[in-house]
């Protein structure tokens, strides 16, 4: 049973991540992610999770110089677009694996008397769900509200080197004047 879960944990959500990451840091410098892609991109990710003896922070790092690669090599992208750009992807993935990891932190053991076994891995599996969704929603919100293009013709679906990763606030000749200060 533990090497079912270790392998569920590493390699399918391992996978599900990288698949994840990958197909939005294509979407946000506006290319499409080929399978080669997120073959390569996992298979690297998950033997060096499974072979750098590493904490977490270390291995964070790994998936982060992973993505900024992809995006200079790869997609071509500038050193700080793709910078910037793995920041928010590995930030929002923590983000809402933090969320549900304290969620079934707290859920869990009120139901774990009943039937531990059972419920750890009910709860580790809801868990990994949840977050990979709600990494996919929140990926979903910044695509369509944070990409605004420079051309006013662009409705989105193709971007181009004309594309800035911005908001609306930013792009207000009135931007300050907008919060009133007291």
């Amino acid at each position: 049973m533990p090497i079912l879960i270790d392998f569920f944990n590493i390699f399918i959500v391992g996978i599900a991540e990288n698949i994840i990451e990958l197909y939005f840091f294509a979407k946000l410098n506006g290319k499409k992610a080929k399978l080669s892609h997120y073959i390569l991109l996992s298979a690297i990710s998950n033997s060096f999770v499974n072979l750098v003896p590493a904490a977490l922070p270390a291995k964070l790092l790994i998936n982060a110089v992973l993505l900024v690669f992809f995006g200079v090599f790869i997609y071509k992208a500038g050193i700080k677009t793709a910078v910037l750009y793995t920041i928010i992807i590995v930030e929002v993935m923590e983000l809402c694996f933090g969320i549900f990891n304290s969620l079934t932190g707290i859920l869990s053991p009120l139901l774990y008397p009943v039937n531990p076994k059972a419920v750890g891995l009910i709860f580790m599996i809801i868990n990994s769900f949840c977050s990979l969704l709600l990494s996919f929603l929140c990926y979903s919100v910044i695509i369509t509200t944070l990409i605004i293009s420079k051309k006013p013709r662009n409705t989105g679906k193709l971007r181009d080197r004309d594309t800035e990763f911005t908001t609306d606030l930013l792009h207000s000749d009135r931007a300050l004047t907008r919060c009133s200060f007291p």
